[in-house]
């Protein structure tokens, strides 16, 4: 009973502090419809709870168990090893007999090239939740799922000047691996959380609070690398064509062709950002993460596998096509296939079926739309996640997951345009 009264308590708590954070920083968006998103996340954040509990029975490779778990041994530590208990949070290395109190950990030893980061920040993060949730697993997922929705608050405000009617944005919100995956207690949450708070910089450098944006530029930037450092290098595009965009030289340009100068030229930047961080070119790189990824999943004999077949630089486009199969062609409604995999492949019809209206409309406007750069730009980003994204995981179900930041942006991007369409019949229906 007491348990239940802890989850209902911190499930009030959170919504009440979003709800006055709603308010006060004047987003607009109504009560309800706050809301009705607030519950309905939480329903998803509990139900994730459900899926790796009684579905994922597996609870050492589950993703939200696994860092939750190694989070309670680490947090029991503090009271016999306090100086250890802090070494562990903020990142400080262990001598041998203190890395004697961590045998019991399953992840944080992570060695992948790049993830281990990520999956010691998750671990952290319980860590302080622990302090105020009793270990309570309900309410870790209560506040992961209150950050990720913040973050999407974040979003929407910073996104709510370009769009004559905003409430557009809510399908980006609501498609259904965006909505699922960001709620629980998965890196999803934070990336978002981080997301967001990047947006939230824009937005405070926009009322020329620049201290501030530059803070949390910071903070949004190092998160995101040590979380999921593919989704900053997708990112480089976009940063640096909206620095293009000011430069003097480009400013007669034509949008879309600053777009693809930018990508060209973000490409050669993370080629050579991977020769000097990690001694290989960006192609041995990547080839190097699906190869472990491939061997994880081979080892612990993953449902969706999509290939055994090991990445080498002589198979070189056989692999870069494979990738574009993967992420933008699958999954489909009647492929082979478990429940996840059969409701992402309807997600992914209604992707296309968006697209295809996006296309139809922009015809009808002649490609003329208003203020389009940033959203461009989000389209831009999302093509380079999803290759990136089909390069280096060999998994159908971890695609489906991973590639959610994509969706979010490429739905933002058609809504924008829906936007633009709207608008478009007011001002034909007007001069008629």
């Amino acid at each position: 009973m007491l348990e239940i009264l802890l989850i209902i308590f911190y499930a009030l708590l959170a919504f009440g502090v979003l709800d006055y954070y709603r308010k006060s920083a004047s987003i607009a968006l109504s009560r309800k419809l706050f809301s009705a998103f607030y519950l309905l996340k939480l329903a998803m954040a509990f139900g994730l709870i459900a899926l790796y509990t009684y579905y994922y029975t597996d609870r050492a490779t589950s993703d939200i168990y696994k860092f939750f778990d190694d989070s309670l041994v680490i947090h029991q530590i503090a009271s016999t090893d306090f100086a250890v208990y802090l070494k562990l949070l903020f990142g400080f290395s262990l001598n041998t007999e203190e890395h004697r109190l961590i045998l019991e950990t399953q992840h944080w030893d992570a060695s992948a090239i790049w993830g281990g980061t990520g999956n010691r920040m998750m671990t952290r993060v319980h860590l302080l939740i622990h302090w105020f949730s009793f270990s309570n697993i309900w309410v870790h997922s209560i506040v992961f799922n209150a950050l990720s929705v913040l973050g999407f608050l974040w979003i929407y405000r910073a996104l709510s000047p370009y769009f004559n009617q905003p409430l557009l944005i809510l399908p980006a919100f609501l498609m259904p691996s965006v909505l699922f995956w960001s709620s629980g207690m998965l890196k999803e949450a934070l990336l978002i959380f981080f997301t967001g708070m990047l947006f939230n910089a824009l937005h405070l450098y926009a009322q020329k609070k620049y201290k501030w944006a530059v803070l949390f530029s910071v903070i949004s930037f190092l998160a995101i690398f040590f979380l999921k450092i593919y989704l900053l290098m997708a990112l480089f595009p976009l940063i640096l064509v909206c620095l293009l965009k000011k430069a003097p030289l480009f400013n007669r340009a034509n949008t879309l062709l600053n777009l693809v100068f930018g990508l060209t030229a973000s490409i050669l930047i993370l080629h050579a950002v991977s020769l000097v961080i990690f001694e290989k070119s960006l192609i041995d790189l990547l080839m190097l993460r699906y190869n472990e990824f491939l061997e994880l999943a081979l080892a612990e004999n993953a449902g969706s596998l999509l290939s055994t077949q090991v990445a080498k630089p002589e198979k070189f486009w056989e692999w870069f096509f494979n990738a574009f199969k993967h992420t933008w062609l699958m999954p489909w409604p009647w492929q082979e296939g478990g429940l996840l995999i059969k409701m992402a492949g309807f997600e992914h019809l209604l992707f296309y079926l968006m697209a295809l209206s996006s296309l139809f409309f922009l015809l009808r406007m002649q490609f003329k739309i208003y203020n389009a750069f940033p959203f461009l730009a989000f389209f831009i980003y999302s093509v380079l996640l999803f290759q990136l994204i089909g390069l280096t995981v060999p998994v159908l179900g971890a695609i489906v997951r991973y590639k959610m930041p994509a969706l979010l942006f490429s739905v933002l991007f058609f809504a924008f345009i829906w936007d633009n369409f709207r608008n478009y019949q007011q001002r034909n229906f007007g001069k008629k």
